[in-house]
């Protein structure tokens, strides 16, 4: 509090003292303030104050004018909700003002913040409503709301909500005992899981498809993390999908082929001969074997 108009007269050389109340009826000198200005203490309650001008002369002037400075109540946050557990990168939905703040002077206004350890806040941009959607979040981000009262009372901010970010799904990798390619209707060693998957809240479902050519297929029944085929008389691919059971999606591992060698055809050999008595008959393929890797042994 300051003078907008100086005394005048009684020789122009003045003391000051300031002076308070709490009823505007009984005033108290106030320590030390004796300064054309005043800077009030910390107040909780309504008071008045005014100056006692002394001319240096001797001669005694009125008192000012009386300034009441009125304390509103004490202004204090409300509250906001929205802890969740979302997959990654997903939104963390919305989040929503429960209890509006108190005190202070309305109408207030609102600045929602975020922060990635519960530390360090930032303003989100934009956002200035009682409600809040967030963006896709890839990791555990905090929010909390704050509050600004209508006439320049320090901020005060709501408790903090917490939305926990599932890690990112990884594809089960998988894997046959050996590198396989097999005979004509014959039955491949099983196809195994070899690294499990991983992310969302680690529970998953699982399912074979297999491919002969025309596309993936699920297999029917094929829902743990082992397969063994049946007897292949041609080639075949197999991969594992696996889906989170909390619903982050799923994700499909690599491919394995197994290869089945053709039928073996076993070929033609000469034809029917007539030789003299006591003579020899040359016979050989008149059409080679083929299928079965094409490589062999023979035995007339």
């Amino acid at each position: 509090m300051s003078f907008t108009a100086t005394p005048t007269g009684g020789g122009d050389s003045y003391s000051y003292q300031w002076q308070r109340s709490d009823d505007s009826q009984t005033w108290s000198d106030i320590a030390a303030a004796t300064a054309t200005t005043y800077t009030t203490p910390g107040l909780d309650d309504t008071a008045f104050f005014r100056v006692v001008v002394t001319s240096t002369l001797g001669c005694f002037l009125d008192t000012t004018n009386t300034v009441q400075v009125s304390v509103l109540q004490q202004f204090a946050p409300g509250s906001i909700e929205g802890d969740t557990t979302v997959c990654y990168n997903t939104s963390g939905g919305t989040l929503t003002m429960t209890a509006d703040a108190t005190g202070g002077l309305a109408p207030y206004s609102y600045q929602w913040q975020r922060s990635t350890n519960g530390t360090s806040w930032t303003n989100v941009s934009g956002a200035t409503q009682t409600q809040y959607t967030t963006p896709n979040l890839t990791a555990d981000t905090y929010y909390r709301l704050k509050y600004i009262s209508g006439n320049g009372c320090d901020p005060v901010y709501s408790n903090t909500v917490t939305v926990n970010v599932y890690a990112d799904i990884t594809a089960a990798t998988i894997a046959t005992a050996t590198t396989q390619t097999i005979c004509y209707d014959s039955v491949p060693t099983d196809i195994q899981e070899v690294t499990a998957p991983t992310g969302a809240d680690g529970s998953f479902t699982y399912q074979w498809q297999q491919n002969d050519g025309s596309g993936w297929d699920n297999i029917s029944g094929a829902t743990t993390n082992a397969y063994q085929p049946s007897n292949l008389r041609a080639d075949h691919s197999y991969r594992l999908v696996t889906a989170s059971t909390y619903g982050c999606g799923s994700r499909t591992s690599q491919a394995v082929t197994i290869n089945v060698y053709d039928r073996i055809n076993s070929g033609t050999i000469g034809s029917d001969q007539l030789i003299c008595y006591n003579s020899t008959g040359a016979m050989s393929f008149t059409a080679t074997p083929t299928g079965g890797g094409d490589s062999y042994s023979y035995q007339w």
